[in-house]
């Protein structure tokens, strides 16, 4: 026995080291101690106990637990498989069926009643429940005068009643309302407690429900438990000889939202025994360490069910410590708020997430927040769950959604001026070890860390991640999807100037996937899988350790591993492949500062290394070089393309900085392609000095490359008003020039046979002499110019002329220069005649001027008629008929309604209306017989465009055949914004033209107040008769023959005018 004590003397020992590291113990475990002297004596409030007096209590408990969990009981679970053993307890739930009475309320009063009394008022209250049970009816209230103790070692079942205390029971911050003792059971089906006196006031006391020692509290379907901030819990375990269990199966256990944490407890608390959470839910509650559950050395397996909605310093949800286990293979922790454990806080405790059960749904940690808070120790850590000095088995299950927020401080500009914690999106551990088989832990957020965040100062397998997922999380900082960060806390080296022994701190992958997470605020947000840190005081050496990330198996990392290494000295993280790997992709690699020869990668002796399974984005500055067993850095330098790109129509300047490693070449599908520039020519690529550089060119330094475009020259073409000429009077050259850029200047220089013709700088230039005429034109389009030059050759030539002559005189004129001779009188020849006169027709006799050629006639009377002819009158030109009516519609509208009105059609049957609101397809409105011609169309909506044309038909034998239809017309309903055409004008309603003369409809609209929309052209035409006149879109009349016709003029409502047209 002896032995044993000592074995566990030293125990608690390392525990209270490790707590003490913490801070102490927390608020919930010293409560563990202040009620630990004396649990059999319920109705007096114990002593502090003396610090012995509290380790020899402790030490004897856990010597009995150690000597159970040695007995061998065969029916047990293992944890973890390392050999503790959770035993099979009784459900507590008896089997008799309860017989309910016909009282509405009854007191109870263990201390001082009788069960003799009726129990009808507090003066006549019944000693045991039993008895209160038997008088009270289905759903009624039982009032507690004094606090009530089961202790006959059996197992009580209650069923839909409430129990609430007197208003007599007297308060005590250290006596459960309910308590049951050592081997007594306790299951609560449809049973309402509260703390809330018959009065309305809040009794105050240590817990609703007390379970101590072996036995089951069953928290049963339907059943509520409440209490206000008075109460400090609303479930208490503890141990008394052996531990207890709490089983949760449904119904609601509700806190109060308190405004501070200081002092405050969970809902339920557990110590030393083992709580089973399958249904229900754990909800609403403020306190210091743990919102919902607080662990003490125990046990928690959680199937079913939710912990949400609650708040805590540490642990929104769940807080466990001193080598409590936690099991979650089922159920929701969700929406709890904390400084530090958003979901689960947990310290020198183990956490195990998987599901058990093939078809059952995992366990979900989801949109809980961690935010710090300086004033209250607390550092926005772990937003899904907080591990300390722990193990956390992540099988199957979701973290997801959570978040881990610092704070941030701003100046009065809003600028940030520092951050204090945000760490650990997903998960937060602190020397905790990990191990990632299948959760996905996914769309967290934080400052740092935003899947998983693990920082240590002596733990040396932080991560081990064999499956899962890591996808989707957010780090503002650095290290979006896993963080791992060395702390030397005591700084590197001891007062003597010894360095410090320090342990490396590895994480393994080789499965899973790590993918989509993002570093980075605003526009400067990139792919970032992991992060290698390490955090110390500025004196350390080349010796200092580092994160190693040990790969092997073949995982998919997307998005950079980064290694924040360091200069001075220089040392830094590195990637260490241990065994076969083959990752979906290779992975992207970067560091802070790559300094040459620096190793980032190492491959395991008797491995063959493949450079091709790491990478680096070329727009970084270094490169990885295979270097034996090794990738080391290699600088690169910057080559810097400076381009212009269009967006729109707009164009930017852009750059792009590519690093090569000295000696190797640009890539040229890397190059930057070019925007096609109106007016340009793209030439290639110059340095700063204009030398030409090309991608064959080797890289050797820093270079920036510009592109190089020319100017396209102007088109260019010259004439003159003559090319051969007498010179009587100048030539005049026109030269003509355009540019694809409109805005670009043209400046224009004459020359002749070479020589520059000083001040003759215009497109046109006349010239005196013949020659080799040349202009250049010379372009401008800001800094850019091009030039292009046009020839033409002038010759003399003599005088070429011809006669011109009028009836009185003849001249010649020069063709080449248009020189005119002095004018003179004709020279006429005999008369001839032409033509014969005869009876009443005349005759044409002629003479021809024998210089230039000119002719002069006259008529020869006609012959006499030997009797007189009667006159003939030639016949009248019979007009064109008319085609048949024009088939037009008008509408009018109003505010839900619109009339159409249209002109009879000769032979019709009938006639559709078709229409529909503006931007949908016609549809049949209406078929109406051939005497009607118009319709209202009515249930419309206000202020809204509407569509109609109407079809004319005829029936033949059965069958309809359409006649004509109207051209489409647009209105809208009233009351709105829209404006409508009330009037069509014409300047002229009735035009007289000549066969083949054209002339113009001068006409106009009028359009009531609101916006115009227009659905068609403004106006548009149609004539009566197209054999007569005809009418194009814009109004154009031409006369075709000779007749009547009508031009109709129409707006898009069918409002129209007329003109009369008459062709002779």
């Amino acid at each position: 026995m002896k032995r044993k004590r000592l074995q566990k003397m030293i125990a608690l020992a390392v525990c209270t080291a490790v707590i003490t590291t913490m801070g102490g113990f927390s608020a919930a475990a010293e409560e563990v101690y202040e009620v630990a002297a004396d649990e059999e004596t319920v109705t007096d409030v114990p002593a502090e106990p003396e610090t012995e007096d509290i380790f020899q209590e402790v030490g004897e408990d856990e010597e009995q637990l150690l000597q159970q969990s040695q007995e061998g009981n065969e029916e047990t679970d293992v944890l973890f498989g390392d050999g503790t053993v959770i035993e099979e307890f009784s459900s507590g739930e008896a089997t008799t069926d309860i017989q309910y009475g016909s009282l509405s309320k009854v007191y109870l009063d263990p201390a001082g009643g009788s069960d003799t009394n009726s129990g009808e008022a507090g003066d006549q209250a019944v000693k045991t429940i039993d008895q209160a049970l038997s008088l009270i009816e289905e759903n009624g209230t039982i009032y507690l005068k004094s606090s009530l103790t089961l202790n006959d070692k059996e197992d009580h079942r209650w069923s839909k009643v409430t129990i609430r205390p007197a208003d007599t029971l007297a308060d005590d911050a250290f006596k459960p309302m309910i308590q049951i003792l050592e081997d007594t059971g306790l299951a609560l089906d449809e049973v309402y407690i509260s703390n809330i006196k018959e009065s309305g006031d809040s009794w105050l006391g240590q817990t609703l429900l007390k379970k101590t020692g072996k036995g089951v509290l069953t928290i049963g379907t339907g059943t509520t438990l409440v209490c206000d901030a008075k109460v400090k819990h609303a479930i208490y375990t503890n141990k008394e000889y052996t531990t207890a269990t709490l089983k949760i199966n449904g119904g609601s256990i509700q806190g109060a939202d308190r405004t501070n944490y200081d002092g405050q407890t969970a809902l339920v608390t557990v110590q030393y025994g083992t709580a089973e959470m399958s249904g229900g839910s754990i909800t609403g509650n403020t306190a210091d360490y743990g919102g919902g559950i607080y662990l003490n050395e125990a046990r928690f397996f959680m199937s079913g069910g939710q912990i949400s909605g609650n708040k805590a310093r540490y642990g929104g949800g769940i807080f466990g410590e001193n080598f409590s286990n936690v099991t979650l293979s089922g159920g929701r922790i969700a929406d709890n708020q904390a400084g530090d454990g958003g979901g689960v806080y947990l310290w020198g405790s183990d956490l195990k997430m998987d599901r058990t059960e093939p078809d059952g749904q995992p366990c979900v940690i989801e949109n809980n927040t961690a935010a710090a808070d300086t004033l209250n120790h607390v550092y926005g850590q772990g937003g899904g769950v907080y591990l300390g000095y722990g193990r956390a088995r992540l099988g199957k299950g979701t973290i997801q959604g959570n978040k881990a927020k610092p704070q941030i401080k701003y100046n009065e500009d809003g600028e940030v001026m520092s951050s204090t914690g945000g760490m650990g999106g997903g998960v937060h551990a602190f020397n905790g070890s990990i191990e990632l088989t299948a959760a996905r832990i996914c769309n967290n957020q934080t400052y740092t860390g935003g899947g998983i965040f693990t920082q240590s100062t002596e733990v040396i397998d932080a991560l081990k991640m064999t499956g899962g997922e890591i996808t989707g999380n957010g780090a503002a900082r650095m290290g979006a999807g896993i963080c791992a960060s060395l702390w030397y806390r005591n700084g590197y080296y001891d007062g003597s100037g010894q360095v410090i022994v320090h342990q490396n701190m590895d994480l393994e992958i080789s499965g899973g996937k790590i993918s989509g997470n993002m570093s980075g605020e605003g526009e400067n947000v990139d792919e970032n899988a992991i992060t290698l840190d390490l955090v110390c005081d500025p004196e350390f050496d080349e010796n200092v350790k580092f994160p190693t990330l040990h790969l092997s198996g073949s995982p998919e990392i997307k998005g950079y591993v980064m290694l924040m290494d360091y200069c001075d000295p220089v040392c830094s993280p590195k990637v260490v492949v241990d065994d076969a790997f083959t990752p979906v992709n290779p992975v992207e690699m970067k560091g802070g500062y790559c300094e040459p020869g620096v190793v980032a990668v190492k491959w395991k002796d008797g491995l063959t290394p493949d450079a091709s399974l790491f990478t680096v984005d070329k727009g970084f500055g270094s490169e990885l070089k295979l270097d034996g067993q090794t990738l080391t850095w290699v600088e690169r330098v910057k080559v810097t393309f400076y381009w212009i790109e269009k967006q729109g129509d707009r164009y930017y300047q852009r750059n792009k900085n590519l690093y090569i490693v000295p000696g190797n070449k640009v890539n040229p599908s890397e190059i930057p392609a070019q925007t096609e520039l109106p007016g340009y020519t793209f030439k290639g690529w110059v340095d700063v000095d204009d030398h030409d550089w090309t991608p064959d060119m080797e890289i050797t330094g820093k270079i920036r490359l510009y592109e190089n475009w020319a100017l396209n020259a102007p088109s260019v073409t010259l004439t003159a008003d003559r090319e051969n000429s007498c010179f009587t009077l100048p030539v005049t050259l026109t030269a003509r020039a355009s540019h694809e850029i409109s805005t670009a200047k043209l400046t224009y220089q004459w020359y002749k046979d070479g020589t520059l013709l000083d001040g003759l700088t215009e497109a046109e230039c006349k010239v005196s002499e013949p020659g080799e005429y040349k202009v250049v034109v010379t372009v401008k389009s800001g800094t850019y110019t091009a030039t292009k030059d046009a020839v033409l050759t002038i010759s003399k030539k003599d005088h070429e002329y011809t006669w011109k002559f009028d009836d009185k005189a003849h001249w010649q004129i020069c063709n080449l220069d248009g020189e005119t001779t002095e004018s003179k009188g004709h020279t006429f020849g005999e008369w001839k005649v032409v033509k014969e006169a005869a009876v009443s027709v005349t005759g044409e006799k002629e003479r021809t001027c024998t210089v230039c050629g000119y002719k002069e006639t006259e008529v020869l009377a006609a012959l006499p008629a030997p009797t007189p002819t009667p006159t003939v009158t030639p016949p009248t030109p019979t007009p064109v008929p008319a085609q048949a009516p024009v088939h037009l519609s008008r509408l009018t509208s109003k505010k839900t309604s619109i009339t159409i009105k249209w002109n009879r059609i000769k032979g019709a049957s009938g006639y559709k209306i078709y229409g529909s609101k503006c931007g949908k397809d016609y549809k049949l409105l209406k078929t109406v017989k051939g005497s009607v011609t118009k319709w209202t169309h009515k249930d419309l909506k206000a202020n809204t465009y509407y569509k109609y044309y109407v079809a004319a038909y005829k029936t033949v034998n059965g069958k309809q055949t359409i006649l004509s239809k109207t051209p489409a017309m647009h209105i809208p309903t009233t009351g709105g914004k829209f404006s409508k055409v009330t009037a069509v004008n014409v300047k002229k309603e009735s035009i007289t033209l000549k066969k083949g003369r054209k002339t113009s409809v001068k006409a106009s609209v009028v359009n009531s107040d609101g916006k115009v929309v227009k659905h068609v052209a403004v106006l548009r035409y149609m004539s009566s008769n197209k054999k007569v006149a005809t009418v194009n879109s814009k109004g154009v009349i031409t006369a075709q023959g000779k007749g009547k016709c009508t031009i109709y003029c129409y707006a898009q409502n069918g409002l129209r005018k007329s003109v009369k047209v008459t062709v002779k």
